[in-house]
């Protein structure tokens, strides 16, 4: 690079001086009248971001109809007795709904199972209701986390949040029993995501921060001790753990419901996101259940109905169970502030795809 500074009309620099000068910018205060810089070698502008392929999508478990608006998650289903996967839907008629799919939630091939709804919230009080947000095994056990809430006519469309909590399976009642609230509303959105790693259980959640931006926070538990909300600690930074949440620091900037898997394939823990009301699935790796974490990658695009220019990505989950050696089972909710009167309610159904994984993904 030469940086030249301008000089007064007439007046002639020494060329001894002029050759201590080229190499480096100097600024002499009583002569600048102006700078100008100029470069000697062009420097390559950098490339903008290839478009992410859309994802190819269906309308899981068709003969659900119109009514999974909402959330999806998923377990292999031997170690609960169920064969094939146990999908758990929110369902926006009675309750939280379970399914037996034996391959894929797109083949209309899946079995209810008996008790509706499969998580009571009942325990919780009066008008609660549980919506499911993440499944997780951790040994011999199996949890679902979920959202509580309760209608509320004063409150923004019309429901209040409760707070967030955990409940275990039941193999005989085929069901989620013994529901617990673990964190109140106000807190980042643990349970979005979840993993098991060793003896700790992982909850994962995000809170709103700057303009359409998220930041990612994470919570741990040993196992047998899930359910009490003292026993919890949370990432603080640096590796470190403290034991109040009040001393949480987010791990990266990502999405208000990261979801979380391990690919076994890439032997990469895989954190996936959309961003407030965006389009696009983002993906970030790491290296263990906590990271480090790479720089975020956009993987595909929703699969949002046409007619709606206002729609955006919701409830991304990761589907481990259902992976390929260069792909990731995935789903994802459509969310709208005004739907479009010309699309059928099967336009804002979840949706189900498998998420490709390129080699450009870090």
């Amino acid at each position: 690079m030469r940086a030249e500074l301008a000089r007064p009309a007439g007046r002639a620099r020494p060329a001894a001086r002029r050759a201590r000068v080229a190499p480096t910018l100097a600024v002499a205060a009583t002569a600048l009248v102006g700078c100008r810089v100029t470069l000697d070698d062009a420097i390559e502008q950098e490339r903008p971001a290839p478009s992410p392929p859309a994802l190819e999508a269906c309308a899981p478990l068709p003969s659900e109809g119109d009514g999974l608006e909402a959330r999806l998650a998923s377990l292999p289903g031997p170690p609960l007795g169920v064969e094939g996967s146990l999908v758990v839907a929110d369902a926006a008629r009675g309750g939280p709904r379970g399914f037996a799919v034996r391959d894929s939630p797109c083949d209309a091939g899946e079995v209810a199972l008996p008790a509706t709804p499969i998580l009571d919230a009942s325990p919780l009080g009066p008008r609660v209701v549980a919506r499911p947000t993440s499944l997780v095994a951790a040994g011999a056990t199996a949890f679902v986390f979920f959202a509580a809430e309760r209608p509320d006519s004063s409150a923004a469309f019309g429901v209040a949040a409760v707070g967030r909590g955990l409940a275990r399976w039941d193999a005989a009642a085929g069901a989620f029993v013994d529901p617990v609230l673990l964190w109140t509303a106000d807190r980042p959105s643990y349970g979005a995501g979840a993993a098991a790693s060793g003896d700790y259980l992982y909850a994962y959640g995000g809170l709103a921060a700057r303009f359409l931006s998220a930041d990612v926070y994470l919570a741990r538990v040993a196992t047998a001790r899930a359910a009490e909300p003292g026993a919890w600690e949370y990432w603080s930074g640096g590796g470190a753990w403290a034991p109040t949440a009040d001393a949480a620091w987010p791990m990266v900037e990502g999405g208000t419901e990261p979801t979380v898997g391990y690919h076994v394939a890439l032997e990469r823990w895989l954190l996936a996101y959309s961003t407030p009301l965006g389009a696009e699935i983002t993906v970030r790796t790491g290296l263990g259940p906590y990271g480090p974490w790479s720089r975020p990658y956009l993987a595909a695009r929703c699969a949002l109905p046409s007619v709606d220019e206002e729609s955006f990505c919701t409830h991304v989950v990761l589907h481990p169970a259902l992976a390929t050696e260069d792909s990731i089972g995935v789903s994802h909710g459509v969310g709208s502030f005004h739907r479009a009167p010309s699309a059928p309610p099967s336009a804002y159904r979840a949706r189900w795809g498998w998420l490709p994984l390129s080699s450009a993904l870090p």
